[in-house]
């Protein structure tokens, strides 16, 4: 059996654009952080009598989930580019580069 480089190239693509799609890991590590945010917040509610490095830790956690959740909405990759294979004999080649590679083969068979 034949290992073909551009089957591995989409398939392997074609995974990282369904991990995309998802986006498991961001709304994982989101999730993560919500729960923390919870704990602290139940913590926080806990105390009888906070002292004001506390409520520091409180105002820290939540600043930073607010640049956080930011940052997880404003990103994200852009699949605009296609596919690209690296053997010639694909449809996916571009007309011109497929002229000028059967020119040189003829040159080469002359």
């Amino acid at each position: 059996m034949q290992h073909n480089v551009d089957d591995f190239r989409m398939w392997t693509r074609a995974g990282a654009e369904l991990l995309y799609v998802y986006r498991i890991h961001p709304r994982a590590i989101v999730l993560g952080f919500g729960i923390l945010m919870w704990k602290v917040t139940m913590w926080y509610m806990g105390i009888d009598d906070p002292s004001t490095q506390q409520a520091a830790l409180l105002t820290t956690i939540y600043g930073a989930a607010t640049g956080f959740f930011g940052f997880y909405v404003g990103t994200g990759v852009k699949w605009d580019k296609p596919f690209m294979p690296w053997r010639e004999s694909s449809d996916a080649v571009k007309p011109e580069t497929r002229k000028l590679s059967e020119q040189v083969r003829e040159l080469e068979e002359k």
